[in-house]
């Protein structure tokens, strides 16, 4: 985050020392790109939690919580103002909404006293959407002239995230009023996030080239990445009635309240869901000049 902060300050000074220069050879541009992102964005979180009871002397349960972004289509649009043939600034704007798909995977063990214990494991599919925006205060500078020239760009970028997500995480159940041979089994709990937001300040850097069709209209194809630091995001836990899910008749129709739940929020046993939205795009678009 501080690097980037300092990019944008370099950036901003030098709009200013740009913008006082002559007006010479100034030119608009201002274009509308379509395309894709390549990679794949990802989050993760985990739940680890062991504890005890009467002769259940180790319960150990852990759920690694892990999706991945889509490959989403992507669109956006960019001006700028060329203060002399070369260099310019412009400011940029993207959006993309990706789909996550993925899964929580489950792992149950425990000991008793005497000897006997066992170990299992599950696993759920987790789904949502995250959609995110980029707005970027770019420098560009052009490569060549003639018809076909090529162009650099870089600069800050304010991104913006909106996160849903429907996920799962389980964990160990014993019945407290049987100490002497407690019955257990592990539940499956329904976790999500909705309508989470998020902020943060990256980098926006860029490469392409301009075919030029007509005098004043070009095509243009540009690589474009973008270098977004990682967002996390709070889970909601709602309560509700849980039978076990490994062994038949141990544990049923077991009601938790969302307090009683939140116990894995607030010892940080279930940890924040951290997305990691940096991609890099594949963008093709058409380009108008004036002046």
């Amino acid at each position: 985050m501080g690097k980037a902060f300092g990019s944008m300050i370099l950036t901003l000074a030098g709009v200013v020392s740009l913008a006082a220069a002559p007006a010479s050879g100034r030119s608009f541009e201002f274009s509308l790109f379509g395309g894709m992102g390549l990679g794949r964005a990802a989050g993760q979180a985990v739940h680890e939690d062991t504890w005890s009871f009467s002769e259940l002397t180790r319960v150990w349960e852990r759920t690694d919580i892990r999706v991945d972004g889509k490959t989403p289509p992507l669109f956006g649009a960019e001006a700028a103002v060329y203060l002399n043939a070369r260099l310019g600034i412009g400011i940029s704007w993207a959006t993309w909404n990706d789909s996550l798909e993925g899964g929580s995977d489950f792992r149950f063990e425990y000991d008793r006293a005497g000897g006997d214990g066992d170990s299992r494991q599950a696993f759920w599919a987790d789904s949502g959407d995250v959609r995110s925006s980029a707005i970027g205060l770019n420098v560009l500078y052009r490569l060549g002239e003639g018809r076909i020239h090529g162009y650099v760009t870089a600069g800050p970028a304010l991104f913006l995230h909106r996160l849903d997500l429907d996920a799962s995480f389980g964990g160990g159940l014993t019945d407290t009023a049987e100490p002497d041979e407690p019955p257990i089994d592990a539940i499956r709990i329904p976790i999500f996030i909705e309508r989470g937001s998020g902020s943060s300040l990256g980098l926006d850097l860029g490469a392409g080239i301009t075919l030029q069709v007509a005098s004043r209209l070009g095509l243009v194809v540009e690589g474009r990445y973008f270098l977004c630091p990682e967002s996390t995001f709070d889970w909601t836990i709602p309560g509700g009635s849980f039978d076990g899910i490994f062994y038949e008749g141990q544990i049923e129709g077991v009601y938790l309240s969302a307090e009683e739940l939140s116990y894995v929020l607030d010892h940080r046993t279930l940890s924040l869901f951290r997305f990691r939205p940096s991609r890099f795009q594949i963008r093709v678009g058409l380009k108008l000049a004036v002046g």
